[in-house]
């Protein structure tokens, strides 16, 4: 419900970074997020590593998945197919996994500040930043510029299940797209692991 998105303050503060910016932050939280929080913590492999609440820390949410597009998964095989080519776990973004980052964002609106963090602070991470500037903040230009570094199918992907799922208003793009461009060996020439080579722009 889109009412329920509705704050009483003016902006909902989005802090993006990598996994050790936020354990960092987290840390000494009295002093970089001021106030209460709650965290995303993407992963792209399974890790011990959970979230104890204080009075600050008002809620965690851990999601594993990999920082391939789930479009290229599947033209080029599926997961079954691909899982024996890489050496992690391949999870791709999935629908529910949007509905559980929306749901929770829905949960803790009290907060002042949520934190998402990916491995590299680059790519999911600012892709799911971008939603949530979006649902809670409105800012086009801040939506624009989290995305021309983000994956944009994460945002796509979310933004479909908050208008299907959710009410919520979609955002009309209208800028370029990037897409990963990946091959299937490493910098130093050996197979099985997928990698980043480049971007193709597109314009949509």
């Amino acid at each position: 419900n889109l009412e329920k998105l509705k704050r009483k303050k003016d902006v909902m503060k989005i802090e993006i970074c990598n996994a050790e910016q936020a354990f960092y932050k987290m840390h000494f939280e009295n002093t970089f997020l001021k106030g209460k929080y709650i965290v995303i913590s993407i992963r792209s492999t399974p890790s011990p590593i959970t979230f104890t609440e204080t009075d600050y820390l008002k809620g965690s949410l851990i999601l594993q998945f990999a920082d391939i597009e789930p479009s290229w998964v599947e033209e080029n095989g599926g997961v079954e197919f691909l899982k024996d080519k890489t050496d992690v776990p391949l999870i791709v973004f999935s629908e529910e996994m949007a509905k559980q980052i929306i749901q929770f964002v829905q949960d803790h609106q009290d907060v002042e500040t949520i934190l998402v963090h990916c491995d590299a602070g680059v790519s999911r991470s600012r892709a799911v930043g971008a939603y949530l500037d979006w649902i809670f903040n409105s800012k086009r230009d801040q939506v624009s510029y989290r995305l021309r570094r983000g994956n944009i199918e994460f945002f796509d992907i979310l933004n479909k299940v908050g208008q299907d799922q959710f009410g919520l208003p979609g955002f009309q793009r209208a800028f370029p797209k990037y897409i990963p461009v990946y091959r299937d060996e490493d910098v130093y020439g050996n197979p099985h692991h997928f990698k980043l080579d480049g971007v193709l722009e597109l314009k949509l």
